[in-house]
């Protein structure tokens, strides 16, 4: 209600197409600074996910180490007991 009564009082000063560009410019402003946001905190997510990811690969890798040791020793143990 309030913006068609804007849109009215515009167009009888004839200035619409000066308030027009002034709210388009503006409107592609906040977009813009709302996709430079969106950006970032995506960033941010994929560097958490990166930092998770290399977490998870030296998890990995240390456990298949301990089950090597774990599978040489009862190996060793396995040719003790049969000597």
């Amino acid at each position: 209600m309030i913006e068609e009564d804007c849109w009215a009082v515009v167009a009888l000063l004839g200035v619409e197409i000066v308030v027009v560009v002034w709210w388009a410019g503006k409107y592609r402003r906040k977009r813009c600074e709302e996709h430079v946001q969106k950006e970032h905190e995506l960033k941010q997510t994929v560097s958490k996910l990166e930092k998770e990811l290399d977490e998870a690969r030296n998890k990995c890798a240390q456990l298949a180490a301990y089950l090597e040791n774990r599978k040489k020793q009862q190996s060793l143990m396995q040719q003790v007991g049969h000597a």
